[in-house]
């Protein structure tokens, strides 16, 4: 009898994953020295809102790398104000793998409020060849090496 029961379960162990699920750290800088900028004051935007693929994302794009701006940037002088801007965040399908870009604006603003200077920056990146069942850890590998690039 225990090896009918066996044999009728064997099928079932077949179809199971023996890896544990991946365990997604968060995607922060705060450990990293913090980049001052002379203003007063950093205010820093809400994320776009996620697209339909950036919803499957244990990291979506937008929220991670407003939370980078939060993390690395830090006010360091006595006026002035510097706005920071997610442009741009997201991860889009193709054939058998993803695109992705970021974008990033910063403008620095005089105690007047007078308009001094601003700067953005880019970054895109493509991953290929996704295995089966693998979309979530794309999306986070994806996220992540964009920020590493940022």
């Amino acid at each position: 009898m225990k090896r009918r029961v066996f044999l009728a379960l064997l099928p079932l162990a077949a179809c199971t994953d023996p890896r544990p699920p991946r365990a997604y750290e968060p995607l922060r800088y705060d450990f990293l020295t913090p980049l001052r900028l002379n203003v007063a004051t950093i205010e820093v935007g809400p994320a776009p809102p996620p697209n339909a693929i950036d919803r499957d994302s244990p990291a979506p794009p937008g929220p991670a790398l407003r939370q980078m701006a939060l993390d690395r940037l830090a006010a360091g002088g006595l006026t002035g104000t510097a706005r920071v801007a997610v442009a741009e965040a997201f991860a889009a399908p193709f054939a058998n793998g993803l695109d992705g870009a970021m974008a990033l604006q910063l403008a620095l603003f005089g105690a007047d409020g007078a308009p001094l200077g601003t700067t953005e920056a880019r970054v895109t990146r493509r991953i290929n060849n996704i295995p089966r069942g693998g979309l979530p850890d794309a999306l986070y590998d994806l996220t992540r090496l964009m920020l590493a690039d940022m």
